[in-house]
């Protein structure tokens, strides 16, 4: 395997963020095989995550550190290594598509937020950076989140995949 990949980035030199690529590589090797995880992740809380390179237009990184902020939408215990996530963004986004979290409300923000409803994805508990989150968001939000997900990915009327 080791030496397929060698011969890969032998051959394909000049592609586009390879170095970011295999950078990522070794981040998920360390995060997989030498990082436990944080126990107590919980719903409505908002953490500093590892989300490596990823292909074509998928959310994923910040281009050296590969950190991104992530809100916790669905956590199943602390015996399950992998929650449901939803990353942050400060490029405003379609209004069916976003969530806008404002600075004025949130005061650990630097910026006004969005987060990304159409990015959500499961992730390991690994990827979390420390061991306590960054916030929580408030409960009406929260529940407005959960209510414009339904609506987005649950509509029958309407199809988003075409």
């Amino acid at each position: 395997m080791i030496e397929k990949l060698q011969w890969f980035l032998s051959k394909y030199k000049d592609l586009e963020n390879i170095d970011k690529f295999c950078k990522w590589f070794y981040k998920k090797l360390v995060l997989n095989y030498f990082r436990k995880w944080p126990k107590y992740i919980k719903e409505r809380q908002i953490w500093l995550c590892y989300l490596g390179k990823n292909i074509d237009g998928e959310q994923d990184w910040d281009l050296e550190t590969f950190i991104r902020p992530v809100l916790v939408i669905k956590s199943w215990g602390t015996s399950i290594n992998h929650i449901t996530a939803i990353p942050l963004t400060t490029k405003e986004k379609p209004d069916k598509f976003s969530f806008k979290l404002e600075r004025k409300k949130y005061s650990f923000l630097d910026y006004d937020s969005y987060l990304m409803l159409d990015k959500i994805k499961t992730i390991s508990r690994k990827r979390f950076v420390a061991y306590k989150p960054i916030w929580y968001i408030s409960e009406d939000d929260f529940n407005t989140i959960k209510e414009k997900l339904k609506n987005l990915y649950l509509d029958k009327k309407k199809s988003y995949i075409m």
